[in-house]
Order: structure tokens, then C-alpha cells, then sequence
């Protein structure tokens, strides 16, 4: 909405060109952003948080937390974005020297902008990989790997087959290399990232769905009456109501999925390209918010053994936070990448050294700082 009244601004009132709006309206964010309001001082705090969670997913450590897996999947749904970058700066080199793309094809640049995102959890998966301490979790992070390998042959396909296949031919191989991807990726969202469609799911400490290889504490392998699957295809504990929101959340991952196909099909639309294009990607922005929420549902249930927390206890970000192998999609296990077993009782105020009254946000800064 902001960038919506700074384009009005320009074009309507001030008579300028609407390009800069972009330009105008980052300023002024910033401005707000370091200007010391005291309404700006939470945006601040956020501000740092993803700026330390954004540098650990360019440059993560030995261990790999749930809020750098979630930031990095997020950053997957940008590749557009990171596209874009690649083509300002393709622009500005042939504006500052025409001759510099001599020799190296201008368009490899933007392609491996928008492959980043990719190779980020690529490399997010490798760690997990390298730490994982069952064959279980390493046959899973393995499957995580090329979901995302996948994703990059759709990318680079069109400008490595250009000079050799018509354009018509190109389509057809993406065609199916993008139907691929698509399928794999939902079905990894259902099963891997949301918990869903497992039909034998009988709670926490099921030996065959277990989130952990080894089984959580005080979790048995009897079905209890409380943890029996009620709705065929989810699972026996649903924190957000009804199980109709969760089919219908299944089904709209699955649409939205595959609405990049709309792009192969021939019919007569009223639509630019440029605005189908950015039709497809806020669609992708609602995707990837639907995602999250069940994504990070599903991760409060694994550090709760599955079952709902009634009460005033609940589950902070502080919890989500320290998530070890949430990359895998929550089957991984929930061993830390350093071995460590995130089931046992620790009292984080007082590990952190910090009094009861600090907020769930500035222990997750502080732990994401160890």
C-alpha cells in the first residue's frame, strides 16, 4: 500500500516520472526505520532479527534453525524478485560500458540471481545432511535436496537450449520439467512441511511417523483414543478448527502450484504480460503466507510430541526458534544438527542469563546469536 501511494504521488500530483516511486518509497522506510519513533522501535527489533536470520541463510554455521529454514523457503517464492536484480544490473553494466557482455552472455547473470535462492537451501540441506545421526534423517534431507536440484533446471533450460532447439521444442522439455518440480513440491508440502495425508498417523510416538528416529519421550507405540486420525489424509491433532480449512489449504497449494501452466495455454485474455506475470507472483505471495502457517503449526506440534498444549503454556518463538533439523520437513527428527536432543528440559531465561519479564523475541535474538 505504501509503494500504491507513493506511485500515486508521483505521477498524479507531483507530475514524475512513476519509475522512481520504487526509489522514493524505500527512502522514506528507511527513514522511518532509523528515525528513533518509539512506534518504529518493534519494526527495529524485527529489522535486526531478519537481518542476523538473513545472514545465517547466505552464510549458516554448523547448526541449521527453523527460523533460517522458514526464511530460506521464503526466499525460494523470490526467485522473480531476484531475477529482476540480476536484469538492474545486466542494465546499469551495458549503461556504464556497452562492450562489457562481449563475450559473456548478458543473460547468465539473471539466471544465477534467480537460481540463489536455491542454492541457499541446497546448502542449508548439506549442513543438515552433514550433522544428521540417522539413515533415516539423511535418506530424507537427501529427497529435500533434489526437490530443490529441480528447481533449478527450469531456470537455466531456456537459455542453454536456445541456440540449438526452436522455441516451440524449449517449451515442451519445460513443460515437463516444471510439472515435475510442481508435483514434487506439493506433495512435499502436504506430507514433509504440513504433517498431512499420513493415513497411519497415530500421534507423537508412532515408530512409523515418528518425528524423531528414535521416538520422543513418553511417547509409545500403542494408538491412544485421543491421538486415533480422525479426518482421513491429516493427522489426529488440528490447531486450527475445522478439518474442511485443511483440505481446502491442500487444495489451494495445489492450485497455485500449478498456475505457472496458465502461461503455456493459448486464449484470448485481456491481461499484458507483464501484468499476468505479476498476477502469478501475488498469487505466489499468497501461497508461500498459507504455507508458512500450517509450516510453522506442524513444527509446534513436533516440539510438543503432537499433542496440543492447553492452557496459558502454548508454544513461543523461542521454541520455534531453536527447531534443529526442521529443513526436513519435520519427520528429519528433532536432534540438533550438533547431536543434541531438543526434547530435554532447559530453562532458556536462565541458560541465557536473562530475567523472566524479557520477551520471546529478544531470547530468539540471542539464541540465533550463539
Amino acid at each position: 500500500m505504501g509503494m500504491v501511494v507513493c506511485t500515486l504521488l508521483m505521477s498524479e500530483l507531483l507530475g514524475q516520472p512513476y519509475q522512481h516511486a520504487p526509489f522514493v518509497f524505500y527512502f522514506l522506510l528507511l527513514a522511518a526505520l532509523l528515525y528513533p519513533f518509539d512506534t518504529t522501535r518493534v519494526f527495529r527489533e524485527f529489522a535486526v532479527l531478519f537481518g542476523r536470520v538473513l545472514w545465517l541463510v547466505f552464510f549458516p554455521g554448523s547448526e541449521v534453525h527453523f527460523l533460517e529454514v522458514l526464511v530460506g523457503d521464503i526466499l525460494t517464492s523470490m526467485s522473480k524478485v531476484f531475477f529482476e536484480i540480476g536484469l538492474t544490473c545486466v542494465a546499469t553494466l551495458l549503461a556504464l560500458s556497452p562492450t562489457f557482455f562481449r563475450v559473456l552472455s548478458p543473460d547468465i547473470l539473471p539466471t544465477l540471481m534467480a537460481s540463489t535462492p536455491f542454492i541457499l537451501r541446497i546448502r542449508q540441506c548439506l549442513v543438515q545432511h552433514r550433522g544428521a545421526t540417522s539413515e533415516k534423517s539423511r535418506f530424507l534431507i537427501s529427497l529435500n535436496i533434489l526437490k530443490y536440484c529441480s528447481s533449478i533446471p527450469g531456470l537455466w533450460l531456456p537459455l542453454l537450449l536456445a541456440p540449438h532447439y526452436a522455441t516451440r521444442q524449449i517449451e515442451r522439455v519445460l513443460l515437463w520439467v516444471l510439472l515435475f518440480n510442481s508435483l514434487y513440491s506439493f506433495l512435499w508440502d502436504v506430507i514433509m512441511d504440513w504433517g498431512l495425508g499420513h493415513i497411519n498417523l497415530s500421534g507423537h510416538g508412532s515408530s512409523s511417523t515418528s518425528t524423531s528416529g528414535s521416538g520422543r519421550k513418553g511417547g509409545g507405540g500403542e494408538r491412544s483414543p485421543s491421538s486415533r486420525l480422525r479426518h482421513w489424509g491429516l493427522r489426529p491433532t488440528l490447531l486450527f478448527g475445522s478439518a474442511g480449512s485443511y483440505y481446502a489449504a491442500i487444495g489451494l497449494d495445489l492450485v497455485l502450484r500449478l498456475v505457472w501452466v496458465l502461461k503455456y495455454v493459448e486464449f484470448d485474455h485481456r491481461l499484458s504480460y507483464d501484468k499476468f506475470m505479476l498476477l502469478i507472483e501475488g498469487l505466489e505471495v499468497l501461497r508461500r503466507g498459507v504455507w508458512s502457517i500450517y509450516r510453522i503449526e506442524w513444527e509446534c506440534l513436533n516440539l510438543t510430541g503432537g499433542r496440543r498444549v492447553e492452557g496459558g503454556g502454548g508454544i513461543s518463538m523461542v521454541d520455534v526458534g531453536k527447531g534443529g533439523l526442521a529443513g526436513g520437513g519435520g519427520f528429519v527428527g528433532r536432534k540438533g544438527v550438533g547431536g543434541h536432543d531438543s526434547d530435554e528440559s532447559v530453562d532458556l531465561e536462565r541458560s541465557l542469563g536473562m530475567d523472566e519479564d524479557d520477551i520471546g523475541m529478544e531470547v530468539t535474538s540471542k539464541l540465533l546469536s550463539r
